[in-house]
């Protein structure tokens, strides 16, 4: 399945948004507990936002989390409510949301888990699935849960889905069902 490189793009952007993101320096940073006996919380943020502006001085992605909490020995970095948004050239946004995401302790693998969706605000389209993982370096996604995605011409599902982002290609792995509205 080809998917045009606006749609890769969003998925790319949100991952890098997400590493991104890790990398604002603590300046609302609170002491929060640690959640566990053997890890200890060493940052901890609320209310995290991250703009990127490109060349020209226009708003490119911005990436925001409602927490954003780093254990120091798993080297692991959790988001409650992360939101990603990336805007093309010609004014498209594309908006990336989950109830949670993860950065693993390799620094480039992210999990999006629960409610996770891709909405296109131009065209309407809206990926959904309940959890995805993605790699910030290599740009492939995966994921073997369902997944649909909507368009105003039809709804399509799928158990599973590798993309490799680089190539612009997204392969939907099993009982793949299509219906096509025309317009």
């Amino acid at each position: 399945m080809k998917i045009p490189r606006k749609t890769l793009n969003i998925l790319s952007i949100g991952l890098a948004a997400i590493a991104i993101a890790l990398l604002l320096p603590p300046a609302n940073e609170t002491h929060a507990p640690s959640t566990s006996k053997h890890d200890t919380v060493d940052l901890y943020l609320e209310q995290a936002i991250y703009h990127q502006y490109n060349q020209t001085g226009r708003l490119h992605n911005t990436a925001s989390a409602s927490t954003v909490t780093h254990y120091q020995q798993a080297k692991t970095t959790l988001l409650t409510e992360p939101e990603f948004l990336a805007y093309s050239d010609d004014g498209t946004a594309w908006r990336t949301t989950a109830s949670t995401a993860q950065l693993l302790a390799d620094g480039n693998t992210i999990e999006l888990k629960d409610s996770v969706k891709v909405v296109n605000t131009k065209e309407g389209l809206v990926i959904r699935t309940e959890f995805v993982t993605g790699n910030t370096q290599t740009n492939l996604v995966s994921t073997e849960l369902e997944i649909i995605i909507e368009s105003p011409e039809g709804r399509t599902t799928a158990v599973g889905l590798r993309g490799d982002l680089n190539q612009e290609k997204l392969e939907l792995l099993s009982d793949v069902k299509s219906t096509y509205t025309p317009r």
